[in-house]
């Protein structure tokens, strides 16, 4: 009788036990040095997301005035908020450079409708950069000399460049700067030196925040280092171009130069004027590794473009 009442316990006993929830013990455990850690990395990065979202919403811009003179710099367009992130632990960076010469946009766009690029930079016209916007339809940060088409997350934007969050741990600068006022004759060095004045300046107040940062240049010059005994050019026999000494001096790398064997071999020709031709648009990167580069015959524009791949 008495194993028959102990079992007869037991089975209630164990029948209460097996109804208790996980919540109602949570309840009962008690640990105290769990409180006042430090926030977790997931946590501040939510956090920093939910932020940015908030003045990504505040500060969007999404159509552009008629008046295209009227906008103020820098101008976001945003028709896709875009929020994708691009994997650089397997692939490059993708990078479109137009520098936009008599342009025909219709043209432009469907000649680009093939290419795959994470980033699109464009110089020229305010009118051509706001109507290639327009025409490819996708997110855009115009700024004061050239407009950047994003697949990204955009960061943080000034009159001369912008920040892209490539993903949760990465941030790439995108800055650009243009200053081409057309390709000399071989008998005009006098008056070609004398136009390039203030190039330095213009360069120099080009404002770099992040670390890995891409700057894209239609210049006014071209670079020293493509100078060799075969480019008899008159303006070229005894002069340094300074946009290229710039640029070498405050630790950028020329992109093209780094990614073919020589400018002898492989000159990346972007411009032309009757006998003259030279490579005159130049994408410079700093902290960023160049993978490959190549210029492109555009349909609808006379000066070519620069696709080149890099890594972060």
């Amino acid at each position: 009788m008495r194993k028959i009442t102990a079992l007869f316990l037991t089975i209630i006993l164990l029948s209460s036990c097996s109804v208790m929830r996980v919540s109602d013990a949570e309840k009962n455990i008690n640990l105290p040095f769990y409180e006042n850690l430090e926030e977790t990395r997931f946590s501040v990065l939510e956090e920093e997301r939910q932020a940015h979202i908030q003045w990504m919403e505040e500060n969007a811009v999404y159509e552009y005035p008629s008046d295209v003179e009227s906008i103020e710099i820098p101008h976001n367009y945003r028709p896709l908020r875009t929020r994708e992130q691009i994997d650089t632990r397997c692939n490059a960076i993708s990078i479109l450079f137009i520098p936009l010469e008599n342009p025909d946009i219709e043209r432009i766009a469907s000649s680009i409708r093939a290419y795959s690029y994470d980033f699109l930079i464009a110089t020229g016209e305010r009118s051509d950069l706001v109507n290639l916007s327009k025409r490819i339809g996708k997110d855009s940060v115009l700024l004061e000399d050239a407009l950047i088409i994003y697949r990204t997350d955009l960061y943080a934007m000034d009159e001369d460049s912008a920040v892209f969050k490539v993903n949760d741990e990465e941030y790439l600068e995108i800055a650009a700067a243009n200053t081409f006022k057309g390709l000399p004759e071989e008998s005009e060095a006098d008056e070609y030196f004398s136009s390039l004045s203030g190039d330095a300046e213009v360069l120099s107040a080009i404002s770099i925040s992040a670390e890995d940062v891409i700057v894209a240049l239609s210049s006014s010059q071209p670079s020293s280092a493509d100078w060799n005994a075969i480019t008899g050019y008159s303006y070229r026999s005894a002069h340094d171009f300074e946009n290229s000494r710039f640029f070498e001096e405050n630790g950028f790398e020329d992109v093209y130069l780094k990614t073919h064997y020589s400018p002898e071999t492989d000159s990346g020709i972007t411009r032309e004027n009757g006998s003259v031709y030279e490579r005159m648009d130049f994408l410079y990167s700093k902290s960023v590794l160049p993978v490959r580069s190549f210029t492109l015959a555009l349909s609808g524009n006379d000066a070519r473009a620069i696709y080149a791949e890099v890594l972060l």
